[in-house]
């Protein structure tokens, strides 16, 4: 499942790309359903709250929203000394 930090990255990084994209959450179930994707607005709004979906879900909302880079590095980089502080 991921550790915390991963869960609330996995959430924050949705949602900053969701407001970048301007998008709702009906809007977004919309998306995904083009893309032949079942996920209700209210279904997505907790699995964003949670952070906790699987990888495809997460790449194909990255890829409805219209993200195509992510700077892993980047969003890495407050989870690194956590992760050396638990060794």
């Amino acid at each position: 499942m991921g550790s915390k930090q991963h869960r609330e990255l996995v959430a924050s990084t949705l949602r900053a790309e969701k407001a970048r994209a301007g998008a709702t959450f009906g809007e977004l179930s919309e998306r995904l359903k083009a893309c032949g994707i079942q996920q209700s607005g209210n279904n997505l709004k907790s699995k964003f709250a949670r952070g906790q979906m699987d990888a495809g879900l997460f790449l194909a909302i990255l890829d409805a929203l219209g993200v195509r880079t992510l700077d892993l590095p980047d969003l890495l980089k407050d989870i690194e000394p956590r992760r050396n502080q638990n060794r």
